[in-house]
C-alpha cells in the first residue's frame, strides 16, 4: 500500500515539474528583446518614463523594441514597459 502511494506520488511531482517547465519555457520564448543605445561617450543614469502621453512609441525591429538613449539619459515613450532580454550597445 505504501508502495504505491510512493509510486502515485513520483508519477504527480514529475507530471507537475513537466508541465511547469514547458509553461516557463513557453513564457520566457514569448518575451521581447531590449535594445539601449546609449550616446557615444555617455556616463551617468538612464531614465525611462513609460506610458508618457504624448511620446512617441519604442521602434520595433521584429521582437526586440529599440531604445535610443538621448544625450539627456531620459527617454520618454507612450508604450507601457515590459519585461525580456536586455541589450546595450553604444
Amino acid at each position: 500500500m505504501l508502495k504505491k502511494l510512493y509510486v502515485v506520488y513520483l508519477v504527480v511531482f514529475f507530471g507537475i515539474s513537466i508541465g511547469a517547465i514547458v509553461i516557463g519555457s513557453y513564457g520566457i520564448n514569448d518575451q521581447q528583446s531590449h535594445i539601449y543605445v546609449l550616446p557615444n561617450g555617455y556616463t551617468g543614469w538612464v531614465e525611462i518614463r513609460y506610458e508618457q502621453e504624448g511620446s512617441p512609441p519604442l521602434i520595433r525591429e521584429g521582437k526586440e523594441y529599440v531604445h535610443l538613449i538621448p544625450r539627456t539619459g531620459i527617454l520618454n515613450t507612450s508604450d507601457s514597459p515590459t519585461s525580456g532580454e536586455m541589450k546595450f550597445y553604444r
